[in-house]
């Protein structure tokens, strides 16, 4: 009787289990102790017609929650086209679209031999009514921080043929916006490499980085120059932001 008890329960906890396995809403907790992902399944749109992700292969990530709890080792990647973030379960191999609203931070591990900070930012475009949450790569944090968006756009749409039907095929590629930070939390949008598109960013500052630069050979044509140039303004004490 102990045995048939026994076996009873362990059969009821198994078909528990398989019943949340087939259940495509992410659970907010593992358990008591361990903070889970939220999010909903994800099918990627296949009429496009270049690469959507930031990191092809899903890389192991670390994910600070907006709760400030941390989880490791996670599988992510993060989808530029959608700005979203994208996890795979590895106990069931399906795709998951998290909550933006509940990702602060997210590390992207051995990516061209080392790790990428994301960051989610709330800011306000001046094309935008309302306030955005986006996703950026963190590449200087300072008096003056610099973050990018890693954005792909489309650039074509072209009509091919399938089956004896007809879709619309969006060409796309990475289109990155690039924003700089101000001590008084205001961002600034770069939307070009360029000496004179950088400065005119600044115009009440605009002698002494033109200095900074005539200095320091930078001309702002490269992402590597423009983190250089950040840096550099975070050093020059004689630099004044409202």
């Amino acid at each position: 009787m102990k045995h048939y008890i026994y076996f009873s329960f362990l059969w009821i906890c198994i078909s528990m289990n398989a019943q949340t396995n087939a259940l495509t809403k992410i659970p907010e907790t593992d358990s008591i102790f361990f903070p889970r992902l939220t999010g909903e399944t994800y099918i990627q749109n296949r009429g496009y017609e270049g690469e959507q992700y930031y990191n092809i292969d899903f890389a192991e990530s670390d994910i600070l929650l907006t709760n400030g709890k941390m989880l490791y080792g996670e599988k992510l990647k993060y989808n530029g086209l959608i700005d979203e973030v994208i996890w795979l379960n590895t106990s069931n191999l399906k795709f998951f679209k998290l909550d933006k609203f509940s990702i602060s931070d997210f590390w992207l591990k051995n990516i061209k031999g080392k790790t990428i900070h994301f960051k989610r930012i709330n800011l306000t475009e001046p094309t935008l009514d309302n306030q955005s949450d986006i996703f950026v790569e963190v590449m200087v944090e300072g008096k003056v921080s610099l973050y990018i968006q890693r954005r792909i756009d489309t650039y074509d749409t072209r009509v091919v043929e399938k089956d004896s039907k007809f879709y619309n095929s969006r060409k796309i590629r990475p289109n990155p916006l690039y924003y700089i930070k101000l001590p008084s939390n205001r961002y600034l949008i770069l939307n070009r490499l360029s000496r004179n598109s950088f400065l005119k960013l600044f115009p009440e500052q605009k002698k002494p980085i033109l200095k900074i630069l005539k200095a320091n050979h930078l001309r702002c044509k490269s992402e590597s120059e423009l983190i250089s140039i950040i840096e550099l303004m975070n050093k020059e004490r004689s630099l004044l932001f409202q």
